[in-house]
């Protein structure tokens, strides 16, 4: 009987050592340190790599003064930088009063393709307050740091040149350009268009070119119906046309029998009379075909 007893006293024993030993272990691990405290991230710190800087987009169009300002489309005389002479060019010329950084911004001649052709990143593409910039259109844009468009320009019918996607546009029929002979705006970056009268790339341009009269050709006066007689069917063809149920020829000077500068009723009596009551004769050019001695608003353009 003792020694069961004793044999249970130890065994309660060694259960209460378990116990106590299980508790000293829980309060250690409840000692440990959580992982989001601080001291846990304390060390020095990997700074973070910025990626470079994009390139500056070209300057938008409400931004970019600059202006298609002089084309050519037949050139032989201008050369590039090579001592060869591109078939056409185009002069640029910035308005402002700073320099426009024109690196990147897009020229073209369809609408369709804005971004046909951009100009060079170098430093010549920065262009001072007033001053231009000679590109030559030769559809040779084999280096990409020369002033060679990839685009041409048409000798004949409708150019068109955009720049900068739109911030300025171009429009001209060069049928009107001969050789060596330029287009282009006056003052510099003006908004009319027209042929001027001396090329000048790269230097302020020249004042239009003065149209040149046009030719007159001959005619008959009161010959209004152009058979080359003057009789009852001249009368009509003038009623006709004033009237409106015929049209006017181009020569109107024909219809103008007594050569006041007007067509109108009186004209078909004036035939009226000469014809059949021996009234005036008709003014010059008559009894021959020849040109209208007499200035009027009234023409006779040469065929």
């Amino acid at each position: 009987m003792l020694l069961r007893n004793e044999a249970l006293r130890r065994w309660l024993v060694r259960k209460q050592g378990e116990r106590l030993l299980i508790a000293m272990l829980a309060t250690c691990l409840l000692a440990v340190p959580a992982c989001d405290r601080d001291d846990l991230r304390s060390g020095p710190a990997i700074p973070a790599v910025e990626p470079p800087p994009p390139p500056p987009p070209p300057p938008p169009c409400s931004a970019l003064k600059v202006k298609i300002n002089e084309i050519m489309t037949q050139n032989t005389a201008l050369q590039d930088e090579d001592g060869a002479v591109p078939p056409g060019w185009i002069e640029l010329y910035n308005t402002s009063d700073t320099e426009m950084d024109l690196r990147g911004v897009p020229l073209s001649d369809e609408l369709g393709k804005p971004d046909k052709w951009k100009i060079p990143c170098v430093e010549e593409a920065k262009v001072p307050a007033h001053g231009t910039l000679i590109i030559f259109a030769d559809g040779e844009a084999t280096d990409e740091h020369d002033f060679h468009a990839s685009l041409t320009l048409p000798t004949t019918g409708l150019v068109q040149l955009i720049l900068n996607k739109g911030s300025d546009i171009f429009f001209f029929d060069v049928s009107k350009l001969g050789a060596d002979e330029s287009a282009g705006r006056f003052p510099d970056g003006g908004a009319a268009i027209a042929v001027l009268s001396e090329p000048t790339p790269g230097a302020v341009n020249k004042e239009p070119a003065t149209p040149s009269e046009p030719k007159e050709a001959s005619f008959l006066r009161a010959d209004a119906n152009e058979d080359a007689r003057i009789n009852i069917t001249d009368m009509t063809a003038i009623l006709k046309v004033l009237f409106r149920s015929g049209a006017a020829p181009d020569c109107q000077d024909r219809m103008d029998a007594n050569d006041d500068g007007a067509v109108n009723l009186t004209d078909v009596t004036y035939i009226g009379q000469a014809l059949y009551q021996r009234g005036a004769t008709f003014p010059l050019p008559y009894p021959q075909a020849g040109k209208d001695p007499t200035a009027d608003g009234l023409s006779c353009p040469a065929p």
